[in-house]
Protein backbone atom coordinates (compact mmCIF):
# COMPACT_ATOMS: atom_id res chain seq x y z
CA UNK A 1 0.00 0.00 0.00
CA UNK A 2 2.86 2.34 0.92
CA UNK A 3 4.52 1.59 -2.45
CA UNK A 4 1.27 2.37 -4.27
CA UNK A 5 1.00 5.75 -2.54
CA UNK A 6 4.71 6.53 -3.13
CA UNK A 7 4.47 5.70 -6.81
CA UNK A 8 1.36 7.84 -7.19
CA UNK A 9 3.06 10.74 -5.43
CA UNK A 10 6.10 10.30 -7.70
CA UNK A 11 3.93 10.29 -10.80
CA UNK A 12 2.03 13.34 -9.64
CA UNK A 13 5.27 15.22 -8.96
CA UNK A 14 6.61 14.21 -12.36
CA UNK A 15 3.44 15.33 -14.06
CA UNK A 16 3.60 18.58 -12.14
CA UNK A 17 7.17 19.07 -13.43
CA UNK A 18 5.97 18.42 -16.97
CA UNK A 19 3.14 20.90 -16.56
CA UNK A 20 5.43 23.60 -15.16
CA UNK A 21 7.86 23.03 -18.02
CA UNK A 22 5.13 23.14 -20.65
CA UNK A 23 3.39 26.18 -19.20
CA UNK A 24 6.64 28.11 -18.93
CA UNK A 25 7.64 27.44 -22.52
CA UNK A 26 4.40 27.12 -24.42
CA UNK A 27 2.05 29.18 -22.23
CA UNK A 28 -0.52 26.39 -22.13
CA UNK A 29 -1.93 24.35 -19.20
CA UNK A 30 -2.73 20.89 -20.44
CA UNK A 31 -1.87 21.04 -24.17
CA UNK A 32 1.47 21.71 -25.85
CA UNK A 33 1.36 23.67 -29.11
CA UNK A 34 4.57 23.69 -31.16
CA UNK A 35 4.18 26.15 -34.07
CA UNK A 36 5.76 24.74 -37.19
CA UNK A 37 4.74 27.38 -39.66
CA UNK A 38 2.15 30.06 -40.20
CA UNK A 39 -0.71 27.75 -41.00
CA UNK A 40 -0.07 24.60 -38.95
CA UNK A 41 0.34 23.67 -35.29
CA UNK A 42 1.01 20.30 -33.75
CA UNK A 43 -0.61 19.40 -30.44
CA UNK A 44 0.57 16.96 -27.79
CA UNK A 45 -2.02 16.06 -25.12
CA UNK A 46 -0.97 14.82 -21.66
CA UNK A 47 -2.88 12.35 -19.54
CA UNK A 48 -4.48 14.31 -16.68
CA UNK A 49 -3.47 13.47 -13.07
CA UNK A 50 -6.92 12.15 -12.04
CA UNK A 51 -6.50 9.23 -14.46
CA UNK A 52 -3.62 7.91 -12.36
CA UNK A 53 -5.36 7.88 -8.99
CA UNK A 54 -7.26 4.66 -9.48
CA UNK A 55 -4.71 2.50 -11.28
CA UNK A 56 -2.56 -0.33 -9.91
CA UNK A 57 1.08 -0.03 -8.87
CA UNK A 58 2.25 -1.73 -12.08
CA UNK A 59 0.25 0.59 -14.24
CA UNK A 60 1.41 3.60 -12.23
CA UNK A 61 5.05 2.66 -12.75
CA UNK A 62 4.48 2.20 -16.48
CA UNK A 63 2.67 5.54 -16.70
CA UNK A 64 5.51 7.21 -14.80
CA UNK A 65 8.08 5.78 -17.20
CA UNK A 66 5.97 6.85 -20.16
CA UNK A 67 5.70 10.38 -18.74
CA UNK A 68 9.46 10.52 -18.16
CA UNK A 69 10.21 9.51 -21.77
CA UNK A 70 7.66 11.99 -23.04
CA UNK A 71 9.33 14.77 -21.05
CA UNK A 72 12.77 13.86 -22.45
CA UNK A 73 11.44 13.82 -25.98
CA UNK A 74 9.69 17.16 -25.51
CA UNK A 75 12.87 18.69 -24.16
CA UNK A 76 14.65 17.41 -27.26
CA UNK A 77 11.94 18.85 -29.54
CA UNK A 78 12.15 22.20 -27.79
CA UNK A 79 15.90 22.31 -28.46
CA UNK A 80 15.27 21.48 -32.11
CA UNK A 81 12.65 24.19 -32.35
CA UNK A 82 15.10 26.65 -30.82
CA UNK A 83 17.67 25.59 -33.42
CA UNK A 84 15.14 26.16 -36.21
CA UNK A 85 14.24 29.57 -34.80
CA UNK A 86 17.94 30.46 -34.63
CA UNK A 87 18.35 29.47 -38.29
CA UNK A 88 15.42 31.69 -39.23
CA UNK A 89 17.11 34.60 -37.46
CA UNK A 90 20.37 33.87 -39.33
CA UNK A 91 18.47 33.90 -42.61
CA UNK A 92 16.90 37.27 -41.80
CA UNK A 93 20.35 38.76 -41.15
CA UNK A 94 21.67 37.82 -44.60
CA UNK A 95 21.44 40.89 -46.79
CA UNK A 96 20.38 40.51 -50.41
CA UNK A 97 20.57 43.56 -52.64
CA UNK A 98 17.21 43.96 -54.38
CA UNK A 99 17.89 47.43 -55.81
CA UNK A 100 17.52 48.29 -59.48
CA UNK A 101 21.33 48.48 -59.75
CA UNK A 102 21.66 44.93 -58.44
CA UNK A 103 18.97 43.80 -60.87
CA UNK A 104 20.91 45.35 -63.74
CA UNK A 105 24.11 43.39 -63.01
CA UNK A 106 22.53 40.15 -61.76
CA UNK A 107 23.65 36.70 -62.83
CA UNK A 108 21.06 34.46 -64.48
CA UNK A 109 21.47 31.48 -62.15
CA UNK A 110 19.43 28.97 -64.13
CA UNK A 111 18.10 25.74 -62.65
CA UNK A 112 18.19 22.22 -64.00
CA UNK A 113 16.61 19.29 -62.13
CA UNK A 114 15.74 21.72 -59.30
CA UNK A 115 19.41 22.61 -58.72
CA UNK A 116 20.69 26.14 -59.32
CA UNK A 117 23.66 26.41 -61.69
CA UNK A 118 26.00 27.93 -59.10
CA UNK A 119 25.00 25.72 -56.15
CA UNK A 120 28.08 23.43 -56.28
CA UNK A 121 30.45 26.38 -56.17
CA UNK A 122 28.48 28.16 -53.47
CA UNK A 123 28.37 24.98 -51.38
CA UNK A 124 32.18 24.88 -51.49
CA UNK A 125 32.36 28.59 -50.58
CA UNK A 126 29.95 28.06 -47.69
CA UNK A 127 32.10 25.23 -46.34
CA UNK A 128 35.10 27.58 -46.36
CA UNK A 129 33.13 30.41 -44.74
CA UNK A 130 31.79 28.19 -41.96
CA UNK A 131 35.12 26.44 -41.36
CA UNK A 132 33.86 23.05 -42.49
CA UNK A 133 36.49 22.84 -45.24
CA UNK A 134 40.13 23.93 -44.93
CA UNK A 135 41.17 22.78 -48.40
CA UNK A 136 41.91 25.23 -51.23
CA UNK A 137 39.29 25.44 -53.99
CA UNK A 138 40.03 26.74 -57.48
CA UNK A 139 38.25 28.85 -60.09
CA UNK A 140 39.32 28.39 -63.74
CA UNK A 141 38.85 31.54 -65.86
CA UNK A 142 39.07 30.80 -69.61
CA UNK A 143 39.00 33.47 -72.27
CA UNK A 144 40.62 35.31 -75.16
CA UNK A 145 42.70 38.50 -75.33
CA UNK A 146 40.14 40.32 -73.18
CA UNK A 147 41.66 38.53 -70.16
CA UNK A 148 45.18 38.08 -71.55
CA UNK A 149 47.98 39.03 -69.18
CA UNK A 150 45.77 38.25 -66.15
CA UNK A 151 43.44 41.14 -67.01
CA UNK A 152 40.10 41.02 -65.15
CA UNK A 153 41.16 37.73 -63.50
CA UNK A 154 43.65 39.44 -61.21
CA UNK A 155 40.98 41.72 -59.73
CA UNK A 156 38.60 38.81 -59.18
CA UNK A 157 41.45 36.90 -57.49
CA UNK A 158 42.14 39.78 -55.11
CA UNK A 159 38.46 39.95 -54.13
CA UNK A 160 38.25 36.23 -53.32
CA UNK A 161 41.53 36.27 -51.42
CA UNK A 162 40.34 39.16 -49.28
CA UNK A 163 36.98 37.62 -48.36
CA UNK A 164 37.69 33.87 -48.29
CA UNK A 165 41.46 33.61 -47.89
CA UNK A 166 44.12 32.40 -50.29
CA UNK A 167 47.38 33.72 -51.66
CA UNK A 168 49.77 33.65 -54.60
CA UNK A 169 49.11 34.16 -58.32
CA UNK A 170 47.76 30.66 -59.00
CA UNK A 171 48.54 29.11 -62.38
CA UNK A 172 51.70 30.20 -64.22
CA UNK A 173 52.41 28.93 -67.76
CA UNK A 174 56.01 28.01 -68.59
CA UNK A 175 56.04 30.52 -71.41
CA UNK A 176 53.47 32.92 -72.86
CA UNK A 177 53.06 35.80 -75.28
CA UNK A 178 52.66 38.25 -72.39
CA UNK A 179 54.12 37.88 -68.92
CA UNK A 180 51.73 39.74 -66.59
CA UNK A 181 52.93 41.76 -63.61
CA UNK A 182 51.51 39.11 -61.27
CA UNK A 183 54.76 37.15 -61.24
CA UNK A 184 58.42 37.12 -62.25
CA UNK A 185 59.71 34.29 -64.42
CA UNK A 186 62.91 33.09 -66.05
CA UNK A 187 63.15 30.04 -68.29
CA UNK A 188 65.74 28.32 -70.45
CA UNK A 189 65.43 28.99 -74.19
CA UNK A 190 64.64 25.42 -75.22
CA UNK A 191 60.97 25.36 -74.18
CA UNK A 192 58.32 24.80 -76.90
CA UNK A 193 54.72 25.89 -76.32
CA UNK A 194 51.70 23.96 -77.65
CA UNK A 195 48.11 25.13 -77.22
CA UNK A 196 44.61 23.90 -77.93
CA UNK A 197 44.30 26.76 -80.43
CA UNK A 198 47.71 27.55 -81.97
CA UNK A 199 50.51 25.00 -82.44
CA UNK A 200 48.23 22.03 -81.80
CA UNK A 201 49.76 19.20 -79.79
CA UNK A 202 50.14 15.61 -81.06
CA UNK A 203 47.41 14.24 -78.76
CA UNK A 204 44.44 15.52 -76.78
CA UNK A 205 46.07 15.27 -73.35
CA UNK A 206 46.45 18.97 -72.64
CA UNK A 207 46.89 20.54 -69.25
CA UNK A 208 43.71 22.03 -67.83
CA UNK A 209 44.76 25.42 -69.19
CA UNK A 210 44.82 24.03 -72.75
CA UNK A 211 48.63 24.11 -72.80
CA UNK A 212 51.59 21.73 -73.10
CA UNK A 213 55.29 22.66 -72.77
CA UNK A 214 58.33 20.54 -73.69
CA UNK A 215 62.09 21.07 -73.75
CA UNK A 216 62.97 18.38 -76.30
CA UNK A 217 61.72 17.63 -79.79
CA UNK A 218 58.77 15.34 -80.33
CA UNK A 219 60.55 13.89 -83.37
CA UNK A 220 63.75 11.87 -83.69
CA UNK A 221 65.54 9.43 -81.42
CA UNK A 222 68.14 11.67 -79.85
CA UNK A 223 69.08 9.95 -76.57
CA UNK A 224 71.44 12.61 -75.30
CA UNK A 225 70.76 14.29 -71.97
CA UNK A 226 68.55 17.39 -72.13
CA UNK A 227 68.35 20.06 -69.49
CA UNK A 228 65.95 22.93 -68.86
CA UNK A 229 64.88 25.20 -66.03
CA UNK A 230 61.98 27.38 -64.84
CA UNK A 231 62.29 30.01 -62.11
CA UNK A 232 59.17 31.79 -60.78
CA UNK A 233 58.20 34.13 -57.94
CA UNK A 234 55.42 36.57 -57.12
CA UNK A 235 55.09 39.57 -54.81
CA UNK A 236 51.66 40.79 -55.92
CA UNK A 237 49.07 38.58 -54.25
CA UNK A 238 50.24 37.97 -50.73
CA UNK A 239 52.06 35.02 -49.26
CA UNK A 240 51.97 31.49 -50.62
CA UNK A 241 53.19 28.28 -49.02
CA UNK A 242 52.81 25.65 -51.72
CA UNK A 243 54.23 25.11 -55.21
CA UNK A 244 52.77 22.54 -57.60
CA UNK A 245 54.42 21.39 -60.83
CA UNK A 246 51.78 20.00 -63.23
CA UNK A 247 53.04 17.30 -65.58
CA UNK A 248 52.21 14.12 -67.52
CA UNK A 249 53.24 11.78 -70.35
CA UNK A 250 56.72 10.91 -69.04
CA UNK A 251 58.09 8.27 -71.41
CA UNK A 252 61.42 8.07 -69.57
CA UNK A 253 62.29 9.07 -65.97
CA UNK A 254 63.04 12.75 -65.48
CA UNK A 255 65.16 14.13 -62.64
CA UNK A 256 63.83 17.35 -61.10
CA UNK A 257 65.75 19.53 -58.64
CA UNK A 258 63.50 22.02 -56.87
CA UNK A 259 65.17 24.92 -55.08
CA UNK A 260 63.17 26.98 -52.56
CA UNK A 261 64.76 29.58 -50.28
CA UNK A 262 68.21 28.14 -50.96
CA UNK A 263 67.12 24.59 -50.09
CA UNK A 264 67.24 21.97 -52.86
CA UNK A 265 65.03 18.88 -53.13
CA UNK A 266 65.71 15.98 -55.51
CA UNK A 267 62.68 14.33 -57.13
CA UNK A 268 61.99 12.03 -60.05
CA UNK A 269 59.05 12.09 -62.46
CA UNK A 270 58.41 8.40 -63.04
CA UNK A 271 57.31 6.87 -66.34
CA UNK A 272 53.55 7.31 -66.78
CA UNK A 273 51.13 8.58 -69.41
CA UNK A 274 48.65 10.10 -66.96
CA UNK A 275 48.47 13.36 -65.02
CA UNK A 276 50.83 14.02 -62.14
CA UNK A 277 51.73 16.73 -59.64
CA UNK A 278 54.97 17.49 -57.82
CA UNK A 279 54.07 19.40 -54.64
CA UNK A 280 56.34 21.21 -52.19
CA UNK A 281 55.25 22.94 -48.99
CA UNK A 282 57.29 25.65 -47.30
CA UNK A 283 57.01 28.47 -44.80
CA UNK A 284 54.56 31.10 -45.95
CA UNK A 285 56.19 33.95 -47.85
CA UNK A 286 57.04 34.98 -51.42
CA UNK A 287 60.04 32.82 -52.28
CA UNK A 288 61.54 32.11 -55.70
CA UNK A 289 60.88 28.55 -56.87
CA UNK A 290 63.31 27.06 -59.37
CA UNK A 291 62.90 23.76 -61.18
CA UNK A 292 65.87 22.15 -62.97
CA UNK A 293 65.04 19.25 -65.29
CA UNK A 294 67.41 16.57 -66.60
CA UNK A 295 66.37 13.67 -68.87
CA UNK A 296 66.81 12.19 -72.33
CA UNK A 297 63.21 12.96 -73.36
CA UNK A 298 61.05 15.75 -71.98
CA UNK A 299 57.82 14.90 -70.18
CA UNK A 300 54.80 17.11 -70.85
CA UNK A 301 54.83 20.07 -68.46
CA UNK A 302 51.51 21.91 -68.07
CA UNK A 303 52.53 24.76 -65.78
CA UNK A 304 53.16 25.71 -62.16
CA UNK A 305 50.79 26.83 -59.39
CA UNK A 306 51.85 29.07 -56.50
CA UNK A 307 49.13 28.98 -53.84
CA UNK A 308 48.17 29.09 -50.23
CA UNK A 309 46.89 25.77 -48.90
CA UNK A 310 43.51 27.23 -47.95
CA UNK A 311 40.93 29.67 -49.33
CA UNK A 312 40.10 30.34 -52.98
CA UNK A 313 42.44 30.56 -55.96
CA UNK A 314 41.58 31.99 -59.39
CA UNK A 315 43.56 30.75 -62.42
CA UNK A 316 43.84 32.68 -65.69
CA UNK A 317 43.78 30.74 -68.99
CA UNK A 318 43.89 33.21 -71.86
CA UNK A 319 44.62 32.52 -75.53
CA UNK A 320 44.71 35.47 -77.91
CA UNK A 321 42.26 35.16 -80.80
CA UNK A 322 40.65 32.05 -79.32
CA UNK A 323 36.88 31.70 -79.65
CA UNK A 324 36.62 28.61 -77.45
CA UNK A 325 36.73 26.02 -80.24
CA UNK A 326 40.03 24.63 -78.94
CA UNK A 327 38.31 23.33 -75.81
CA UNK A 328 36.87 20.48 -77.88
CA UNK A 329 40.42 19.36 -78.75
CA UNK A 330 41.04 18.45 -75.12
CA UNK A 331 40.24 15.06 -73.61
CA UNK A 332 37.24 15.42 -71.29
CA UNK A 333 38.42 12.45 -69.23
CA UNK A 334 41.94 13.83 -68.85
CA UNK A 335 40.48 17.19 -67.86
CA UNK A 336 38.24 15.48 -65.30
CA UNK A 337 41.29 13.92 -63.64
CA UNK A 338 42.97 17.34 -63.36
CA UNK A 339 39.89 19.21 -62.15
CA UNK A 340 39.37 16.60 -59.42
CA UNK A 341 43.03 16.63 -58.32
CA UNK A 342 43.13 20.44 -58.23
CA UNK A 343 39.67 20.83 -56.63
CA UNK A 344 38.27 23.18 -59.28
CA UNK A 345 34.75 24.25 -58.24
CA UNK A 346 33.90 27.03 -60.71
CA UNK A 347 34.61 27.35 -64.43
CA UNK A 348 34.20 30.81 -65.96
CA UNK A 349 34.02 30.94 -69.77
CA UNK A 350 34.56 34.35 -71.36
CA UNK A 351 34.35 33.78 -75.11
CA UNK A 352 32.39 35.15 -78.04
CA UNK A 353 34.10 38.38 -79.06
CA UNK A 354 36.11 36.78 -81.86
CA UNK A 355 32.95 35.35 -83.40
CA UNK A 356 30.78 38.48 -83.29
CA UNK A 357 31.71 39.80 -86.78
CA UNK A 358 30.33 36.55 -88.24
CA UNK A 359 26.94 36.63 -86.50
CA UNK A 360 24.83 38.45 -89.07
CA UNK A 361 21.41 36.83 -88.89
CA UNK A 362 19.22 34.17 -87.30
CA UNK A 363 20.98 31.24 -88.96
CA UNK A 364 24.44 32.25 -87.73
CA UNK A 365 22.92 33.09 -84.32
CA UNK A 366 21.51 29.55 -84.11
CA UNK A 367 24.99 28.18 -84.87
CA UNK A 368 26.41 30.47 -82.19
CA UNK A 369 23.88 29.12 -79.69
CA UNK A 370 24.63 25.49 -80.59
CA UNK A 371 28.37 26.13 -80.21
CA UNK A 372 28.04 27.52 -76.69
CA UNK A 373 25.56 24.84 -75.68
CA UNK A 374 28.05 22.17 -76.79
CA UNK A 375 30.85 23.96 -74.90
CA UNK A 376 28.76 24.05 -71.72
CA UNK A 377 27.89 20.36 -71.98
CA UNK A 378 31.53 19.46 -72.65
CA UNK A 379 32.62 21.29 -69.51
CA UNK A 380 29.84 19.69 -67.47
CA UNK A 381 31.09 16.30 -68.60
CA UNK A 382 34.69 17.23 -67.73
CA UNK A 383 33.76 18.54 -64.28
CA UNK A 384 30.29 17.42 -63.16
CA UNK A 385 30.97 18.58 -59.58
CA UNK A 386 31.73 22.19 -60.58
CA UNK A 387 29.53 25.14 -61.46
CA UNK A 388 29.88 26.83 -64.85
CA UNK A 389 29.37 30.51 -65.65
CA UNK A 390 29.42 32.00 -69.14
CA UNK A 391 30.19 35.70 -69.38
CA UNK A 392 28.31 37.04 -72.39
CA UNK A 393 30.12 39.00 -75.05
CA UNK A 394 30.85 42.64 -74.22
CA UNK A 395 29.74 45.47 -76.48
CA UNK A 396 32.14 46.00 -79.41
CA UNK A 397 32.24 48.62 -82.13
CA UNK A 398 33.76 49.11 -85.57
CA UNK A 399 33.82 51.93 -88.05
CA UNK A 400 30.82 52.33 -90.32
CA UNK A 401 31.00 55.24 -92.77
CA UNK A 402 33.58 57.05 -90.66
CA UNK A 403 32.01 56.64 -87.19
CA UNK A 404 32.04 53.84 -84.62
CA UNK A 405 28.94 51.69 -84.21
CA UNK A 406 28.26 48.51 -82.29
CA UNK A 407 28.27 45.32 -84.36
CA UNK A 408 24.76 44.68 -85.66
CA UNK A 409 24.75 41.03 -84.66
CA UNK A 410 25.77 41.64 -81.07
CA UNK A 411 22.36 41.60 -79.48
CA UNK A 412 21.16 38.44 -81.22
CA UNK A 413 24.51 36.78 -80.46
CA UNK A 414 24.24 37.58 -76.75
CA UNK A 415 20.65 36.31 -76.69
CA UNK A 416 21.89 33.12 -78.35
CA UNK A 417 24.48 32.70 -75.59
CA UNK A 418 21.78 33.26 -72.99
CA UNK A 419 19.53 30.59 -74.52
CA UNK A 420 22.43 28.14 -74.66
CA UNK A 421 23.07 28.63 -70.94
CA UNK A 422 19.42 28.18 -70.05
CA UNK A 423 19.20 24.95 -72.05
CA UNK A 424 22.42 23.59 -70.56
CA UNK A 425 21.59 24.65 -67.00
CA UNK A 426 24.66 26.82 -66.48
CA UNK A 427 24.84 30.42 -65.22
CA UNK A 428 24.97 33.45 -67.52
CA UNK A 429 26.19 36.99 -66.90
CA UNK A 430 25.08 39.47 -69.56
CA UNK A 431 28.10 41.78 -69.79
CA UNK A 432 26.62 43.48 -72.85
CA UNK A 433 23.64 44.71 -70.80
CA UNK A 434 25.77 45.38 -67.70
CA UNK A 435 27.89 47.78 -69.76
CA UNK A 436 24.78 49.62 -70.94
CA UNK A 437 23.82 47.73 -74.11
CA UNK A 438 24.30 48.85 -77.69
CA UNK A 439 26.78 51.68 -78.09
CA UNK A 440 28.04 51.45 -74.50
CA UNK A 441 31.60 50.61 -75.58
CA UNK A 442 31.77 54.08 -77.16
CA UNK A 443 30.79 55.63 -73.82
CA UNK A 444 33.41 53.49 -72.06
CA UNK A 445 36.12 54.70 -74.47
CA UNK A 446 35.09 58.33 -73.91
CA UNK A 447 35.10 58.10 -70.10
CA UNK A 448 37.77 60.12 -68.29
CA UNK A 449 39.90 58.16 -67.60
CA UNK A 450 38.83 55.66 -70.29
CA UNK A 451 37.21 52.38 -69.34
CA UNK A 452 38.02 50.86 -72.75
CA UNK A 453 40.85 51.05 -75.28
CA UNK A 454 40.76 52.99 -78.53
CA UNK A 455 40.24 49.76 -80.49
CA UNK A 456 36.64 49.83 -79.13
CA UNK A 457 36.99 46.16 -78.12
CA UNK A 458 39.30 45.71 -75.14
CA UNK A 459 38.90 47.22 -71.69
CA UNK A 460 41.44 49.53 -70.11
CA UNK A 461 42.91 48.54 -66.75
CA UNK A 462 40.28 50.68 -65.05
CA UNK A 463 37.61 49.00 -67.16
CA UNK A 464 38.95 45.55 -66.24
CA UNK A 465 38.80 46.44 -62.55
CA UNK A 466 35.22 47.71 -62.93
CA UNK A 467 34.06 44.57 -64.76
CA UNK A 468 35.67 42.40 -62.07
CA UNK A 469 34.01 44.43 -59.29
CA UNK A 470 30.58 44.17 -60.92
CA UNK A 471 30.96 40.44 -61.54
CA UNK A 472 32.10 39.81 -57.98
CA UNK A 473 29.21 41.85 -56.57
CA UNK A 474 26.77 39.86 -58.72
CA UNK A 475 28.32 36.57 -57.57
CA UNK A 476 28.16 37.56 -53.91
CA UNK A 477 24.52 38.62 -54.23
CA UNK A 478 23.68 35.21 -55.67
CA UNK A 479 25.75 33.65 -52.89
CA UNK A 480 23.65 35.52 -50.32
CA UNK A 481 20.49 34.14 -51.93
CA UNK A 482 22.01 30.65 -51.82
CA UNK A 483 22.75 30.98 -48.11
CA UNK A 484 19.19 32.13 -47.39
CA UNK A 485 17.79 29.17 -49.34
CA UNK A 486 20.12 26.74 -47.64
CA UNK A 487 19.44 27.96 -44.10
CA UNK A 488 15.67 28.15 -44.65
CA UNK A 489 15.69 24.59 -46.01
CA UNK A 490 17.58 23.47 -42.91
CA UNK A 491 14.95 25.12 -40.71
CA UNK A 492 12.15 23.48 -42.73
CA UNK A 493 13.83 20.10 -42.40
CA UNK A 494 14.03 20.49 -38.62
CA UNK A 495 10.33 21.43 -38.45
CA UNK A 496 9.45 18.39 -40.55
CA UNK A 497 11.50 16.22 -38.22
CA UNK A 498 9.69 17.71 -35.19
CA UNK A 499 6.34 16.91 -36.82
CA UNK A 500 7.34 13.29 -37.38
CA UNK A 501 8.69 12.86 -33.85
CA UNK A 502 5.52 14.37 -32.35
CA UNK A 503 3.53 11.55 -33.95
CA UNK A 504 5.83 9.00 -32.29
CA UNK A 505 5.65 10.41 -28.75
CA UNK A 506 5.26 7.66 -26.13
Amino acid sequence: MRLNVAVRIFVLLLLFQILVFCVSYFHEQMNINIPLNADKELEVEFSSPPRLLGITDHKALAEAERARKRLEKLQSLVKKKQEADSLKQQSKKIEVDTSSEAEKIKIHNYTKDSIFALDNFFEALYDIETGKNKKLIRIAHYGDSQIEGDRITLYIRKKFHKQFGGGGPGFIPVRDIINPPAYNKEISENWTRYTMFHDIYVNNKYGYGGLVFRFSSLKGNDSSEKKAFISVSSNKYGNYNKSTLLWGNAQVPCKVTTTINGMSYEDKLSVQDGFGTLVHHFNSGMPTIRYDFSTTKSPDIYGICLDDTTGVQVDNFALRGHGGQGIFKMSAEYLKTQYKALNTKLIILEYGGNGIPYVIGEESAAQFEAFFYDMAMFMKKANPQASILLIGTADMAHKVEGSYQSYKGLKIAVNAQKRACQRAGIAFWNLFEVMGGEGSIIDWVNEKPPLAASDFIHFSEKGCALVADLLYDALMNEYALFKKRKIELQAKSIHKNISQEIQQLP
